[in-house]
């Protein structure tokens, strides 16, 4: 930016996002931008810390930002989650 210019929004990586905006990052953190150029990110999921670990599994689906807790012995089985952080 030279001098004189005007700051047009938040750079983060090589793009410029609008004042006022949010966007979501490939590494799952949710972005806001601020009026004075700068911007803040937040973790965009939870993670699972109680649930029944002996019979479920805790897998990242990094395309949705999200975890999913299934089965062992049957993936298509959800588990119930009792407590996340994040």
């Amino acid at each position: 930016m030279g001098p004189g210019e005007k700051i047009k929004g938040c750079t983060y990586g090589d793009i410029i996002y609008p004042f006022d905006s949010k966007w979501r990052t490939e590494e799952c953190y949710d972005c806001w931008c601020f009026s004075d150029g700068n911007y803040k990110c937040c973790q965009a999921y939870g993670t699972p810390v109680d649930y029944d670990k002996e019979n479920c599994i805790s897998v990242f689906d990094r395309k949705n930002c999200v975890y999913k807790v299934t089965r062992i012995d049957d993936p298509t089985t959800e588990c119930e989650i009792y407590g996340m952080v994040g």
